[in-house]
Parts: structure tokens; sequence; C-alpha cells
């Protein structure tokens, strides 16, 4: 079994995840405008659904709800709240849930080399 092959979803949400975890960082001295945050978490659920699609459930279950949290309804990649959430919860939601994937594929990763084809 091709181990990386298998990751290439995780490993492209993980892709997308950092890229908006830096974009946010690089702009944490600007205050953004509720319609900026609204974008800039459309962009993320488009970006971040098609290679979450092809994760397993328990993946595609955590970025859900981390999402969830900071207000945001991944399957319509519509707000669930009236106020947008502020860019530090943004940073702390990305950053989190990029810790759980790395651990997930690290995890993966040594399971298949360990498993037995």
């Amino acid at each position: 079994m091709d181990v990386d092959a298998s990751l290439r979803p995780i490993d492209a949400v993980q892709s997308v995840l950092a890229a908006k975890l830096a974009f946010v960082k690089a702009n944490a001295r600007q205050t953004p405008a509720p319609a900026q945050l609204l974008a800039f978490l459309r962009a993320l659920g488009a970006a971040v659904t098609p290679p979450l699609a092809r994760c397993p459930p328990d993946v595609r279950r955590v970025v859900a709800r981390a999402l969830a949290r900071v207000g945001w309804d991944l399957k319509r990649n519509a707000p669930v709240r009236a106020t947008p959430p502020a860019a530090r919860e943004l940073a702390e939601m990305l950053d989190g849930t990029l810790g759980f994937l790395a651990k997930c594929a690290r995890d993966a990763r040594a399971f298949l080399a360990e498993k037995p084809v």
C-alpha cells in the first residue's frame, strides 16, 4: 500500500489550513471587517471541502466541529452566528486543527508502515 497516496487528502487539508493560518498571522496587526472575515471563511470552506471529502469520517467530523466552534457551518459553507469570529479565534482554531491533523497523519503513517500488505 502506498502510504503517501492514502494520506494525500489529509495532507491537502493541512496545506489549505496552513496557508490560511499563515495569512491570518501575516495580517495580525490589522482588524478585519466582518465582511472580510466572512469572505475568508467562505474561501476556507470552498478550499477545504474537496480534499476533506476524501478524508476518513473522523477527520471530516473534527474539521467540521472546529469550524462550528468559530460559528461556521462547513456543510452549508455559511455562518451559524450573527457575528463572525475574531481573527485571533480563527488563528487558534486553525492552529489546533493543524495540530490534530499532524498527529493523525503521523499516527497513520506509522500504522501503515507497520501493516503487512
